[in-house]
């Protein structure tokens, strides 16, 4: 097989698998998709509490939560552009 061919594989191949993730997230019960996106935003808040100097210094003055559980401590986040 050609090394075109294969790219061109491996590009449907991860079109398949977000397509049966995407299916799968819209099937989900609302409980889920809260927990997921839950989930998520705590990823991306480690990762914030890790790497931005701002949210570094915030997070060691104690200004932010340990984690987001709920929509109050997503409240108490100060959000930046």
């Amino acid at each position: 097989m050609k090394i075109e061919n294969l790219e061109k594989l491996k590009e449907v191949e991860s079109c398949v698998k977000c397509f049966d993730e995407i299916k799968t997230f819209l099937r989900s019960s609302r409980e889920d998709v809260i927990k997921r996106s839950f989930e998520a935003l705590n990823i991306q808040f480690k990762y914030a509490t890790s790497n931005s100097p701002f949210y570094i210094q915030r997070f060691k003055q104690g200004d932010l939560p340990q984690a987001v559980k709920s929509l109050d401590d997503l409240r108490e986040i100060p959000f930046t552009t």
